[in-house]
């Protein structure tokens, strides 16, 4: 029942009227001023107001216009002697719901107040119904959201930053507008803050990092129930200078029992606690539940994902690079070859000679960049032989030295003992000049020290490493140290990946320990890697170790040399057939060219005793390098064939042996590499014993 408010200043009036209500089982609230009534209806809601037009203070139509203004669904009478028409219309104009003329009418007043008591109950029914709905609606809006949050292609921070803020942003709730929402660490020992609003930069430092157990959000992560504190109470653990009173909700994060975070809202100082509040924010925490759930789900699915895209790239990255390889060390060749020949004619002192050496290292810079492309998508064909591997990183060494600044102290322990593996040489140098490059790049701002070293190792039990359990049994591994910035730990679990990279674009483009990678895993070895930031990094390569008794299978760097025969070489590309004939004269040799795989197989039907080896290309119009090679093989079956390509896939072991492919050089080729081919393949062709002048041509042997 709402009470009912007489003002007015004759003492006898007003208590007449007071007892005969409150008898009739009124409340009454009496004032005998104008300013004391518009008080007491500034903190209660009354049913209906009595006011005597008369006042010592304040008119009593001064008191209508007010009261009204204040509890607009009030219901005011006016209480008075006598009043003209004028005023009448004037009070009925400021809202008076009747008028009452001394002497009063007792039951018109009670029916009056009973009228205005069920209509301010009515109102009141209403408002609740009202805000009730609009609570209602607001709540279902902000879950709405927070599903919609769920769905949405973002981060896990990002989900809970918008979480926190509808959460706060509900004008119903009487939080105050700062929260954090905090997640658990993998071991359990720590909640990590995630997001925040409006917290104090002395509390994100101390509460980045909150031990389980600790203070209000530690203890509902240990305890998995919501705590609440309407003040700073004792197990307000962490405070600072400063800290403004306030209370808090702080509601676990659950699933399946399972605690996942905590949800911290702050709320006024000395608040109630209110069960609609606490049931409302489990539900908001049971929403990020299932969105951390989600998340979860969606990692792992992607993890699954990126196996499967992984192995696609590998497969398209395979597919571009056997696409361009061709075409594109095609180019390199031409670049790469005539650079070569300007260089020779250039003295050293020149500006010439200095661009020209510029335009190697580009050419070589991009050639290396194929060759990566190649081996990590495993499409360039590996020369698999026993290797002293002490002898390439010695070689290696001496280019390094020369290329890394000086501000780099390098040590090196390389073992010359039991260093024999079974690999491409090609690519153990690879994986050195990676593992060396990236140290450099760690280093080359403050400079420090690499330290190298090669060493056999025997390991008696398996070991987990990078690539899985390494078995026990003898190894060669390879360290290199550096003593750069280090590696974060979110950093180093990517380091491996295609693309991925820390550096400026032209500093790297992601292969480079992605190439360490599939060289190391093709090779049956592993990878450890130790980092620590501030200190440097550690990257043990370990090489399954070989045994070799036969000292002309190990392979060791050669110098180039040359000669006095005869060779065909064959490109449809003239600017190469060019450089083979330019390069090959340069070192002794004599030398024919031609630019068609059938005018090749003419100038050598013609006279097939004049060439001493073939030089030819595999792709090319007409007849390829393979179809090429079984037509001369026809005609003068033991003659010595180097097959020169840009990329095939076509090229294997199985291709080598089938068609008696003396050697294979992948473009660009440098005349070194030329240089080396030709003497290998005409010396295996003497070694061997050729017999062809005693065979008649046309008749394999």
């Amino acid at each position: 029942m709402f009470p009912v408010l007489i003002i007015d200043d004759d003492r006898p009036s007003r208590k007449t009227l007071a007892d005969i209500l409150t008898e009739k089982g009124y409340q009454v609230q009496t004032a005998d001023t104008g300013e004391a009534g518009l008080k007491a209806a500034r903190t209660e809601l009354f049913a209906a107001a009595l006011i005597n037009l008369v006042l010592p203070d304040m008119s009593g139509l001064a008191v209508l216009k007010q009261l009204k203004e204040q509890q607009p669904e009030l219901c005011v009478c006016i209480v008075t002697d006598n009043i003209s028409a004028k005023d009448t219309a004037e009070i009925f104009r400021l809202g008076a719901n009747d008028l009452f003329i001394n002497p009063l009418i007792i039951e018109r007043i009670i029916h009056r107040i009973t009228d205005a008591e069920d209509n301010r109950k009515l109102h009141q029914s209403l408002r609740q119904s009202k805000e009730e709905l609009l609570k209602n609606f607001q709540t279902s809006q902000v879950i709405n959201a927070l599903l919609r949050i769920a769905f949405e292609d973002i981060t896990l921070k990002e989900k809970l930053q918008l979480t926190l803020d509808h959460l706060l942003s509900l004008p119903w709730l009487v939080f105050e507008r700062r929260g954090a929402i905090f997640l658990m660490d993998r071991g359990k020992e720590f909640l990590l803050l995630q997001v925040q609003s409006d917290l104090s930069p002395k509390l994100l430092k101390k509460c980045a990092r909150l031990p389980v157990g600790r203070c209000l959000c530690g203890r509902v992560a240990a305890t998995a129930k919501i705590a609440f504190a309407d003040c700073i109470d004792p197990r307000h653990e962490i405070r600072y200078e400063g800290i403004q009173p306030h209370g808090h909700y702080c509601v676990p994060i659950l699933l399946h029992n399972e605690v996942l975070g905590v949800v911290n809202v702050y709320i006024k100082n000395r608040h109630r606690r209110d069960s609609s509040e606490e049931q409302f924010l489990t539900a908001v925490a049971n929403t990020l539940a299932v969105i951390i759930d989600q998340h979860r789900a969606e990692k792992e699915k992607k993890k699954l994902q990126n196996h499967v895209r992984q192995s696609q790239k590998m497969e398209a990255i395979g597919t571009l690079a056997g696409g361009i390889a061709h075409d594109f060390n095609n180019i390199l060749t031409a670049i790469l070859g005539y650079a070569a020949l300007v260089k020779e004619d250039c003295p050293p002192e020149s500006q010439t000679y200095s661009d020209v050496e510029q335009i190697l290292a580009s050419g070589n810079r991009a050639r290396e960049l194929v060759r990566q492309m190649l081996t990590f998508s495993r499409q360039r064909p590996n020369e698999i032989q026993v290797i002293q591997t002490h002898l390439i990183i010695k070689e290696a060494l001496k280019m390094l030295r020369a290329s890394i600044p000086t501000t780099i102290k390098i040590n090196q322990d390389i073992s010359t003992e039991q260093t024999t593996v079974f690999g491409d040489a090609t690519q153990i140098h690879q994986v050195f000049m990676n593992l060396c490059t990236n140290a450099y790049h760690a280093m080359r701002l403050r400079g420090g020290v690499l330290d190298i070293r090669l060493e056999p190792v025997c390991l008696f039990s398996p070991h987990p490493r990078l690539l899985g359990r390494l078995p026990a049994g003898e190894y060669v591994r390879l360290t290199v140290t550096d003593t750069g910035n280090g590696i974060p730990p979110e950093v180093r679990e990517r380091i491996f990946e295609p693309y991925f990279t820390t550096k400026n674009a032209e500093d790297g483009t992601g292969l480079g320990l992605a190439v360490v990678y599939g060289i190391v895993s093709e090779m049956k070895g592993d990878i450890e890697v130790r980092s620590e930031p501030g200190i440097g990094t550690v990257f043990e390569v370990y090489f399954p170790k070989a045994r070799c008794t036969r000292q002309e299978n190990i392979v060791a760097p050669e110098s180039m040399s040359g000669g006095a025969e005869h060779i065909l070489c064959v490109d449809d590309e003239a600017p190469i057939t060019e450089i083979y004939q330019r390069s090959l004269k340069l070192l002794g040799y004599q030398v024919t060219v031609r630019t068609s795989s059938i005018e090749a197989l003419g100038a050598f039907r013609a006279r097939p005793d004049r060439f001493a080896l073939v030089i030819t290309d595999q792709t090319m119009p007409n007849m390829t390098g393979i179809e090429l090679i079984d037509e001369l093989r026809e005609i003068r079956p033991n003659v010595p064939v180097i097959l020169a390509t840009g990329y095939s896939e076509l090229i294997n072991k199985d291709t080598i042996q089938d068609h008696r492919i003396s050697k294979i050089l992948m473009k660009p080729i440098t005349r070194r590499d030329l240089a080396l081919a030709i003497r290998d393949a005409l010396e295996t062709t003497t070694k061997e014993g050729s017999g062809d002048s005693n065979r008649t041509p046309g008749r394999p042997h």
